[in-house]
């Protein structure tokens, strides 16, 4: 019989956590079967609806494209422009995650946590500062976990194509401007 040592399994982990299409995976699967039913439908106009319970939130990707949003002389920043629609309740706590992959693969993950009372909508604009640095077609994935009523998860996509070489610059930031 062979045994494990505890030093071995804290290494599995980091090399686990590394590997993030693994680790995405994982979580995944973990919180879809954690919150059934689940009900995610295509709505008109490419939104997609996240429910849980009574409140929903219907995604829509408008746009995203580079720009020299930061001053420098490079347009080597992405502007997002993410619209959310917002039914079923006064109040909404959700998480939403922005992850920017580049050309090569690399990717940019911005998170935030946000909390509303009565709103019926939010257009989100998320400025991912020096995040354009290679030329070629770029993934914007949007995620959003409702913690409103119960757990609910929900994603959408979009590609878009930032021409140029841009710049290495001196470190990914983001913001966003929610109103």
């Amino acid at each position: 019989m062979r045994h494990f040592k505890y030093e071995v399994i804290p290494a599995l982990l980091v090399r686990l956590l590394r590997n993030k299409i693994l680790l995405t995976s994982l979580v995944t699967i973990f919180v879809i079967a954690g919150m059934f039913p689940i009900s995610i439908v295509a709505q008109p106009k490419e939104m997609t609806k996240l429910s849980s319970e009574n409140a929903q939130i219907y995604v829509e990707v408008r746009d995203a494209f580079y720009a020299d949003l930061d001053g420098d002389g490079l347009e080597d920043d992405v502007h997002t422009y993410i619209y959310l629609k917002l039914t079923g309740s006064k109040n909404f706590n959700f998480d939403y995650y922005l992850t920017l992959t580049l050309p090569s693969g690399h990717d940019f993950l911005f998170g935030w946590n946000i909390k509303t009372w009565n709103m019926n909508e939010i257009r989100l604009n998320s400025s991912l500062l020096d995040t354009a640095l290679e030329p070629g077609w770029y993934h914007l994935h949007v995620e959003i976990i409702l913690k409103t009523g119960g757990l609910a998860y929900i994603d959408e996509e979009h590609i878009f194509d930032p021409p140029g070489t841009g710049s290495s610059g001196s470190g990914a930031r983001g913001f966003t401007e929610a109103w």
